[in-house]
């Protein structure tokens, strides 16, 4: 079984897969945040046929590492919705772009303002000013959250900030997305704002994006567009399922990212990436 071509683009695909690029939740694994083995067999053979394969995660890098390892990941790696570029071999950045301080401030007072419980990503941390239940979707993943007064938080250089609620309040989340995104903001505060996973909302600096910085590793390895497949099932998939030769949604995925794919593999619970990436094995 191959992943089955979006009834919404006429054309299919018959060129060559010499990069890969995947989201994590809801792509490469559930909200378990497990890998099934079949994947990671995938994976693997994917990179012994000389595919370069890399993560294009919201994710911090810090908490993709484990996944790195599991899966011996070579090739830079797109972190934090495009904000960080890191190469795995040094673990140093090739990218690294930051929200400006003026517009972190303003947003970390919006949330305030609005009871939402969000922390700063910043380098290898997680700030906020008092833990919160809804922090424990990063202790899963191994992130701990560091504890720091409002000063301290307003002025540690974020990739930036994640607004987070429980399960039973992703309504309450779109509706505060709905809200952001209808304020006037002051002059000179730019940010792009992305629903990331049902309960998790990224503020981030304006120009940043999992597209851009495929873009920038093409130039790097001189590879075109037209040869990138990108794997994804989130609201900040679509702008690279839409920008590359060959975009796979999940079945699973957010409506946005069902209607910018070429294809759609099967759900994640059912392993669906493995279809994906079989069908890349047969496009060299």
């Amino acid at each position: 079984m191959k992943p089955i071509q979006n009834p919404n683009h006429a054309t299919s695909f018959s060129g060559s897969v010499k990069m890969i690029f995947s989201d994590i939740d809801g792509t490469l694994c559930d909200f378990t945040r497990k890998v099934n083995p079949l994947v990671t067999q995938a994976v693997q053979k994917t990179i012994q046929l000389g595919i370069p394969f890399a993560f294009a995660t919201g994710r911090v890098y810090p908490s993709v590492l484990p996944l790195i390892k599991q899966l011996e990941l070579v090739h830079p790696q797109i972190a934090s919705n495009g904000a960080e570029i890191i190469d795995p071999n040094t673990n140093e950045h090739i990218f690294h772009e930051t929200l400006d301080q003026d517009t972190q401030a303003y947003l970390l007072d919006i949330c305030s303002q609005y009871n939402f419980a969000h922390v700063v990503c910043s380098g290898n941390r997680l700030l906020a000013t008092s833990w919160k239940p809804e922090f424990q979707i990063f202790e899963e993943s191994g992130q701990a959250t560091a504890i720091v007064d409002q000063q301290m938080l307003k002025s540690s250089p974020g990739e930036k900030i994640a607004v987070v609620v429980l399960p039973n309040q992703t309504q309450e989340l779109q509706e505060f997305a709905n809200t952001l995104a209808q304020i006037k903001h002051p002059k000179g505060i730019a940010f792009k704002q992305l629903v990331s996973e049902p309960t998790i909302m990224d503020l981030g600096p304006e120009t940043t994006s999992k597209f851009n910085a495929i873009k920038l590793l093409c130039q790097r390895n001189g590879c075109t567009l037209d040869q990138v497949m990108a794997i994804g099932d989130g609201n900040n998939d679509a702008e690279m399922l839409r920008g590359v030769g060959c975009g796979v949604a999940m079945a699973n995925a957010a409506q946005s990212a069902l209607d910018a794919a070429n294809f759609i593999a099967p759900d994640v619970s059912e392993n669906g990436i493995v279809k994906a990436l079989e069908f890349a094995w047969k496009h060299p």
